[in-house]
């Protein structure tokens, strides 16, 4: 089960991070190409403004979740590591899952209107009349994502605080 479990956060990893690389580089490409058109030609390409906008919240929803897996979220670790061990644990704990449910909730409202935009079916003017829905759909998912990591980290952390103060390492 474990096996599995590592598996398939592997898995999901590896797409957010192809996903993400791509988002980006896709975005670039679009900057600039819009940039010289406008510059060179005077014409500005709206459909490539319309699908940098949708790529940066990809990427900004792709890149929060992986910030979370990888612990990348600002923190306060001067208090946290001012702490007694125990003290130390009993706050990781409560604050991932703070964390959690506040991740939830949004990914919740996110996904209500998620299905609201669905509902009305909007389409992109200028994207090749792509659904909006289609491209708004990371929001709630990284969202769910996101929550599902900080219970991870919430059920993780104590074992590596434990760890560490055996070794006297930092995590």
């Amino acid at each position: 089960m474990q096996k599995t479990i590592q598996k398939m956060e592997r898995i999901l990893v590896a797409c957010e991070t192809y996903l993400m690389v791509g988002a980006m580089t896709v975005f670039a490409f679009c900057v600039v190409v819009d940039v010289i058109c406008r510059k060179l030609f005077g014409v500005s390409l709206d459909f490539m403004q319309e699908l940098g906008k949708y790529l940066m919240v990809w990427a900004t929803f792709i890149g929060a979740s992986l910030g979370v897996k990888y612990g990348e979220h600002p923190s306060m670790t001067l208090v946290i590591d001012s702490v007694p061990k125990g003290l130390r644990i009993a706050m990781s704990v409560l604050v991932n899952l703070i964390s959690a449910g506040a991740t939830g909730f949004a990914g919740y409202f996110a996904f209500k209107q998620f299905l609201l935009v669905k509902k009305m079916g909007s389409m992109t003017v200028t994207l090749w009349g792509l659904p909006v829905w289609a491209l708004y759909c990371i929001v709630p998912l990284s969202f769910f994502v996101m929550a599902v990591r900080f219970l991870v980290r919430a059920y993780r952390q104590p074992g590596e605080i434990m760890e560490a103060s055996k070794g006297g390492r930092e995590i």
